[in-house]
Parts: C-alpha cells; structure tokens; sequence
C-alpha cells in the first residue's frame, strides 16, 4: 500500500510539472497575439498615412518585414 504522503508528493509534483507546461504554453500564445497585433496596428497606421499612394504603402510594409 502507498503511504498518503508518498501520493500527496506525487501529486503534487505531477500538478507542478503541468502548470509549468502550461504557463510555457500560454507565454507562446500571449506573445503571438501581441506580435500579430503589433503587425495589424503597423498595417492600419501605414494604410491611414499612405491612403493616396499604394506604392508608398507597399514600401512601408516591405521595409517593416511585413508581408501581406
């Protein structure tokens, strides 16, 4: 038989393990979504400042490493 404090150790180290995966995860996940949403803020101050010259604002987005 194991002994309650051994599963409580256990346990407890499993619970550790997964939060850290999970906190891991969720940095990603956070950080993708500022990156895209600093992408779509250049986009939109870009179309707003190049709105009569399209080539202007294709050369804005090539300079900045964005694609479209």
């Amino acid at each position: 038989m194991v002994e309650p404090l051994t599963t409580a150790v256990i346990v407890s180290l499993f619970v550790s393990e997964t939060i850290k995966e999970g906190r891991k995860a969720l940095s990603k996940d956070i950080t993708d979504i500022f990156t895209f949403l600093g992408k779509f803020l250049i986009r939109y101050d870009a179309i707003s400042h190049f709105k009569t010259s399209t080539s202007d604002y294709l050369f804005f987005l090539a300079s900045n490493g964005i694609s479209l």
